[in-house]
């Protein structure tokens, strides 16, 4: 992962919620300067506002989209929220091992 720079400092240190004046006090610098890196970081990136830019400080770093990880972390939980809730059925209705030694036959095939 590469090293971010001082206007991405600032502006992730915005997306996670500090207010201009604590993210300079954190930087040791003033509250000019953090405006003006952030707006710098905004010319230089394209981004409108602090989430467009959070959107690219993750990209750049990662090399993932947020949506793709957004989207990943969606289907995952989607997934296991249906697994929870069949096992419960497969619980209530007295199937639940029928349903174990069907899942261990698919999963060996």
């Amino acid at each position: 992962m590469t090293k971010l720079r001082e206007p991405e400092k600032v502006a992730l240190m915005l997306a996670l919620g500090n207010t201009k004046k604590e993210v300079a006090q954190k930087l040791n610098k003033s509250v000019n300067t953090v405006e003006n890196q952030t707006q710098q970081f905004y010319r230089e990136t394209g981004s409108r506002n602090l989430a467009d830019s959070t959107r690219k400080i993750i990209a750049r770093h990662t090399g993932m989209d947020i949506d793709n990880i957004l989207k990943k972390i969606m289907r995952d939980a989607i997934v296991i929220c249906l697994v929870a809730f069949i096992t419960y059925l497969a619980h209530r209705t007295g199937i639940l091992e029928e349903l174990k030694a069907s899942l261990i036959k698919f999963v060996r095939k």
